[in-house]
């Protein structure tokens, strides 16, 4: 049986450098994909026409909003 986790135990210094530099990176990487899924779909968006937009419902004011609640789901 193996004994329960203690929070007091101690682990390796590295092992908790890495963990803390590799969730960095993930969190600049989500924030680019984010990012260029905004500025995509920013883009798509711009280049429709005003019966376009109005056929699923934006209108040309609202594609930066749009765009950025897109991006985030």
């Amino acid at each position: 049986m193996s004994a329960p986790f203690n929070s007091s135990q101690s682990v390796p210094l590295g092992a908790v450098s890495i963990f803390r530099a590799t969730a960095g990176i993930e969190a600049v990487v989500r924030a680019f994909s984010s990012w260029n899924r905004a500025r995509s779909t920013r883009a798509a968006l711009a280049n429709l026409s005003d019966a376009q937009l109005a056929d699923i419902g934006v209108t040309r004011h609202e594609i930066g909003t749009v765009s950025g609640a897109l991006a985030r789901r």
